[in-house]
């Protein structure tokens, strides 16, 4: 493969403290003494035993341990605040009471020197291991919780086993918007909210506390049509797709209940901005019990069209069925739903992407093998075909997100691949959790390369202990601008969920951490 099919692929002093010490002690030596010293092998120590002749060693002061022979370490002097122990000149010991205390210089020997410097260096060392130690696990903890003690457990709002949906528009100004979906602890969905033109994050519930909605909810949200006669005026509503965003495009979130009813939440509601209640899709399917679920919505301006499409699992059945909404200039289909007869995992993942024509699309899931397969999905007849299968692992309930990039720019007309100048020129970039969820996978796939990993390509992101729980991207409403993925992970102190920047191309192919997302509830 040359360069650019790679690049296709991709879319797919130490200083001597010895010398400097003896140095030092040389210093004070005649030039005898500095022979004698040279000519002896005493490993850097000389004794000078005419200094320490007639010193008597007072027995019962020193310790067990301390070594005795002459030629090894000197003696310890003992002091005392009440009473200094000092050697006499006749080599005894003499006792002088307490009284004023004067500062006493005492000579040593050279032996004695040598110990008081390594003692030192001792100290010295010890003092810098200490130190490095601590600071290495004070910058630890504080790049966790800013010195938040480590048996700390704060209280996180996300529900542990929370899922989390997001999709990203742009408002009547031409700003980008995006919003994060999740379950809290008590049950409500909470929306995370950031717009451009004001850059934080709002978290608000959409969701009353006697909301029917089952714990760990599969969660997925669009950005869709308002129904005939539901939100806007017929005339505003037909001039939907000459906009690219504002109110006219309401925002759709769907869970499932209790008993495994699929609801359907959207804002506008009713004609009332910033309100949301149910939506026309509310309690016409029931998903298995532990279906995930995945929307999205198209839309084309010649001719006017659109489509509101939700897939899921049946309950009882390990099929998968697509329920959509269509609308166009002059005929409104209401949500109908058609079972594929494709056999999946229970509680297979979902996702899908474009890799070309919004229309043609790639659907992603698990096959009952547990392998991840991929499906050729006709967005206008809702037909699934040319099934491929992977050697990837994904187990039931794991989180799957796939966003796109295009590397056409890259190529020229005769080194871009057949397939990609056609129907096919989009990479898909598909992450999904290690079997132990301790870490991440990254797989591209196009056209020319097929599958290839990719996960070194997120080193940079992963962190040491955390467990990965949730995934989601903003393909939902099929728009490759500037997307992003949320990433749910627990690394102690509960969920918290980071945004990851997609890159947009093989030659700026660094994913990037934007930051965290607070969730705090007032």
């Amino acid at each position: 493969m040359n360069s650019e099919n790679q690049l296709y692929a991709v879319y797919s002093h130490t200083a001597k403290p010895g010398d400097n010490m003896r140095e030092g002690v040389r210093a004070g030596f005649n030039q005898a003494q500095e022979l004698r010293w040279l000519e002896q092998d005493h490993g850097g120590l000389e004794v000078d035993h005419d200094r320490c002749a007639g010193i008597e060693v007072d027995q019962r002061r020193i310790p067990q341990w301390m070594e005795q022979d002459p030629r090894a370490a000197p003696d310890v002097l003992v002091h005392s605040n009440e009473a200094g122990f000092i050697q006499n000149s006749s080599g005894g010991i003499e006792t002088k009471t307490s009284g004023p205390r004067q500062r006493k210089v005492y000579w040593f020997s050279r032996k004695c020197i040598w110990i008081l410097v390594a003692l030192s260096v001792l100290a010295i060392v010890g003092g810098g291991v200490g130190g490095g130690v601590g600071a290495a696990l004070g910058h630890h903890t504080g790049a966790k919780g800013g010195g938040i003690p480590s048996n700390h457990t704060r209280s996180s709002p996300i529900l542990k086993n929370s899922r989390i949906a997001a999709t990203q528009y742009r408002d009547s100004d031409g700003n980008k918007v995006y919003r994060v979906y999740f379950q809290s602890t008590e049950g409500p969905i909470l929306e995370a909210s950031w717009a451009l033109k004001n850059p934080e994050w709002i978290i608000s519930r959409i969701t009353q506390e006697d909301t029917d909605i089952k714990l760990g909810t599969p969660i997925a949200a669009a950005v869709g049509p308002p129904y005939d006669n539901d939100t806007l005026s017929v005339t505003k509503r037909l001039s939907l797709t000459q906009s690219s965003g504002g109110p006219s495009y309401p925002k759709r979130v769907y869970f499932v209940g209790q008993t495994g009813s699929i609801y359907e939440r959207e804002s506008p509601h009713k004609k009332q901005d910033s309100v949301w209640g149910n939506g026309q899709l509310s309690g016409k399917y029931t998903a298995s019990n532990d279906s995930s679920i995945v929307s999205f919505w198209y839309r084309n301006s010649r001719p006017k069209a659109q489509i509101l499409a939700v897939l899921f699992q049946d309950l009882g059945k390990n099929s998968l069925s697509i329920a959509s909404y269509r609308s166009n200039k002059t005929v409104t289909t209401h949500w109908q739903s058609t079972e594929q007869s494709l056999q999946t995992q229970d509680g297979s993942a979902l996702a899908m992407a474009p890799v070309g024509d919004r229309r043609d699309l790639r659907l992603y899931v698990a096959g009952t093998s547990g392998k991840m397969q991929v499906y050729r999905y006709n967005l206008t007849s809702s037909g699934l075909s040319d099934p491929i299968s992977t050697r990837f692992d994904i187990p039931p309930g794991a989180p799957l997100s796939v966003s796109t990039q295009d590397n056409r720019d890259y190529f020229t007309d005769i080194t871009l691949p057949d397939c990609a100048k056609h129907d096919q020129p989009l990479t898909h970039l598909i992450i999904f959790p290690t079997l132990d969820t301790k870490s991440l996978n990254l797989v591209s796939w196009n056209c020319s390369s097929g599958f290839l990993n990719q996960t070194t390509r997120l080193g940079p992101l992963l962190q040491e202990n955390r467990t990965y729980l949730g995934l989601a991207n903003t393909m939902t409403a099929l728009d490759p601008e500037d997307q992003r993925v949320y990433v749910v992970f627990d690394a102690g102190d509960g969920p918290e969920i980071e945004e990851w920047q997609v890159p947009p191309g093989a030659q700026n192919a660094e994913w990037k951490v934007l930051g965290a997302i607070p969730v705090v509830l007032t």
